[in-house]
């Protein structure tokens, strides 16, 4: 084990940072390790907005985003860039479709995903812990609005930053034998599927009090409709 292994495998979500700022050098060097992240076809598309000012971390608090990301000294905001590719090609006179075809919104969307892995990865090597929230699809109108994305700019994920003021807590996560499969895909049988979440997450400690079981019935007839809610019901009981 190197220490890239370490890392990796000590990684955990932090929702509690120190009253330290990031200097412009460590988040400088940490951004420009994510630039040479995979891309397909090399083409890079997308921006980052880095957010620093009380202000807009107050603006993303105010829309419903958790609370933390007001204490994270940087929250970077992950964006799907079709303009600059647009206006780059405009500029040579070179057709572009990008922006009309879901294949290149899903690869770009995978080019975003990378980029922002590399970051995370990269911060945590230096001691600077962070959380995804990908609830900033719920607010796209909002967020585009207050940070002036130009049309064909998707917001896609926020990663607040910061140095760690919080216990290691690093989560269960399903074995190696349920996620990876080999040559083709191996429809386990239900036992398996059932132990390797009970090993994950443990026995249920939930206390299925009245006022439990009736939000709990309430979605599932909201989802699924009466039928299988009488079925729920019998299974809770």
């Amino acid at each position: 084990m190197n220490e890239t292994f370490e890392v990796l495998n000590n990684r955990f979500s932090v929702r509690k940072y120190k009253d330290k700022d990031i200097d412009d050098n460590t988040l400088n060097q940490i951004l420009d390790a994510g630039l040479k992240s995979a891309s397909a076809g090399n083409l890079q598309p997308f921006s980052v907005i880095k957010i620093k000012s009380e202000e807009n971390k107050q603006f993303l608090c105010d829309l419903g985003i958790q609370k933390f990301v007001n204490q994270a000294p940087v929250n970077l905001l992950f964006c799907l860039d079709f303009n600059r590719l647009k206006r780059w090609s405009e500029h040579h006179n070179a057709p572009f479709v990008m922006d009309k075809s879901l294949n290149h919104f899903w690869v770009g969307f995978q080019d975003v995903i990378i980029l922002a892995q590399s970051i995370e990865t990269a911060a945590n090597s230096v001691g600077i812990g962070s959380c995804y929230i990908g609830t900033t699809l719920n607010f796209m109108k909002e967020i585009q609005k207050q940070f002036k994305l130009p049309k064909g700019v998707i917001p896609i994920v926020l990663l607040p930053m910061g140095y760690i003021d919080q216990e290691p807590r690093i989560a269960n996560k399903l074995s190696a034998d349920i996620v990876f499969h080999d040559e083709e895909y191996q429809n386990h049988s239900i036992e398996f599927i059932n132990q390797k979440y009970l090993d994950k997450y443990g026995e249920p400690k939930l206390d299925l009090n009245e006022e439990r079981i009736e939000k709990i019935l309430d979605v599932v007839k909201d989802v699924d409709g009466l039928t299988k809610m009488h079925d729920v019901k019998k299974y809770l009981e």
